[in-house]
């Protein structure tokens, strides 16, 4: 007897997951709680990051992740942060 499982890593999944959210973008501003929630619980730094990533993709609706992201300038937040709110981006330092 053979027994098979099917394991798909945290990584892929997470990489799965962002990658709709260029072709969603404002339509996705619904998941920006979600999506904010996942980034605060800092499960992993990947997938913070993939959450973060999303946010970026959604754009200015997302206006309520730029306290959270104005917190944590590291590049993934610095370029979700410029993509959600340039003026907001600049006043915390971002380059």
């Amino acid at each position: 007897m053979e027994i098979r499982i099917r394991y798909t890593s945290a990584r892929k999944r997470n990489l799965a997951a962002v990658q709709v959210f260029p072709a969603l973008g404002t339509n996705a501003h619904s998941a920006v709680p979600a999506l904010l929630e996942i980034a605060n619980q800092n499960i992993s730094l990947k997938s913070r990051d993939s959450a973060v990533v999303a946010l970026g993709f959604i754009g200015p609706p997302a206006e309520e992740a730029v306290p959270s992201l104005q917190e944590s300038l590291r590049e993934e937040s610095t370029n979700a942060l410029k993509a959600i709110d340039p003026e907001a981006a600049a006043k915390a330092g971002a380059k």
